[in-house]
């Protein structure tokens, strides 16, 4: 601390030695300031979140996901695809809201790392105890 107090007091000393000069130097110590600000936000915006949020946030939208599933006949039921790492081919009520469960995922996939599956298409799903799933495979 002792070496930045010299420091600011060498740069005031030579900005009273060079009144003319004052405006221009406070202008470029503004920009530089500005600057590092912007470079620190630029990447601190791409860091990925500590592993920890990134299960947190994975929980979430599995449950969000299961929540949406619930249903009371076949006909409740429809698939939808929310992509790597939450499956191609999820069940979900025909009448659930899965925006923010899309916005999550969007999140997700931008801090915590993005993958790609490549999606079939799937039977119609049924509504097992109150669940949607899809048929199993024989």
């Amino acid at each position: 601390m002792p070496m930045f107090k010299r420091a600011l007091a060498r740069v005031v000393e030579i900005l009273h030695l060079f009144p003319q000069r004052q405006a221009f130097l406070l202008m470029a110590i503004s920009a530089a300031v500005g600057l590092v600000i912007q470079i620190y936000s630029y990447f601190h915006d791409r860091l990925p979140p500590p592993t920890d949020q990134c299960q947190m946030l994975k929980t979430s939208i599995l449950s969000q996901i299961t929540a949406a599933g619930k249903c009371d006949s076949d006909s409740d039921c429809l698939v939808a695809s929310f992509g790597c790492p939450f499956n191609c081919n999820v069940t979900v009520n025909k009448h659930s809201v899965v925006t923010p469960i899309t916005h999550d995922i969007e999140s997700y996939n931008n801090h915590c790392g993005f993958c790609v599956d490549q999606c079939a298409v799937m039977p119609l799903p049924t509504c097992v105890k109150h669940q949607c799933q899809l048929p199993v495979a024989p």
